[in-house]
């Protein structure tokens, strides 16, 4: 229907069907913000850090974006940011709100990450993953995680996300 053509290194698409955008992470640092489904670009933001990951809030009101920088960041449709998480010890690849909006959940080496985004605090969990998670999930309760782990066993795990137990 459309199509933009923009510089090389994509590296993470998030829609906001809310606010009618797309928003483009980049691997030299930039946001940019599109109009859909026209892909006008609207505006840009750098973060000086490739970005790895976005994703959009269950209620589309904001995204939250990772680099290799390790910063984790909440803006809104403006790209503005809302708050900048606490730092995860290695860089979140993969992001993910839970169904209910109220936290973040971050693929990373050998671990997930979990931010409540109401007190801010992040908690940690190893993974049985033998390398990086770099696709993650929620069930629709958002009980469980469903992660997929790369480089060195490329396996599917329903994971309890309270204890880290693979279900599954």
């Amino acid at each position: 229907i459309h199509q933009y053509q923009g510089p090389r290194g994509l590296t993470s698409l998030a829609y906001m069907p809310n606010h009618g955008q797309v928003v483009a992470g980049y691997e030299n640092g930039l946001l940019r913000r599109f109009s859909y489904p026209g892909f006008k670009p609207l505006s840009t933001l750098s973060l000086k850090a490739e970005i790895l990951s976005i994703a959009t809030h269950p209620d589309g009101s904001q995204l939250a974006v990772s680099s290799d920088n390790e910063q984790v960041l909440l803006i809104d449709a403006d790209l503005r940011t809302i708050a900048k998480l606490p730092k995860p010890p290695k860089s979140a690849l993969e992001l993910r709100f839970s169904p209910d909006g109220k936290e973040l959940a971050a693929g990373a080496w050998y671990q997930v990450f979990y931010w409540d985004l109401e007190t801010g605090i992040l908690r940690q969990q190893d993974t049985e993953s033998w390398g990086a998670v770099v696709s993650i999930d929620y069930n629709p309760k958002g009980e469980e995680l469903i992660t997929l782990g790369r480089h060195t066993d490329a396996n599917l795990r329903l994971v309890d996300k309270q204890s880290g137990a693979v279900l599954r």
